[in-house]
């Protein structure tokens, strides 16, 4: 009886540790991205004109415009 709290006990904490490092993982990913995102953000309307001549991939709209 007891070992079997202790088993169950090792599972859990096991399960924890996978989906803290699957979290851990995901915010480093978001990070990543954002730190992609963030000089298109930066760039000013004009400046991402001039980069690109239409932005209608930007949220399916001329963003702005």
């Amino acid at each position: 009886m007891q070992r079997m709290a202790v088993l169950q006990e090792e599972k859990a904490a096991d399960a924890g540790f996978l989906q803290s490092r699957t979290l851990r993982r995901m915010t480093i990913t978001g990070q990543n991205r954002y730190n992609q995102l963030l000089p298109a953000a930066l760039t000013s309307k004009r400046e991402c004109d001039r980069l690109n001549s239409d932005r209608s991939d930007y949220f399916g709209t001329n963003y702005h415009r």
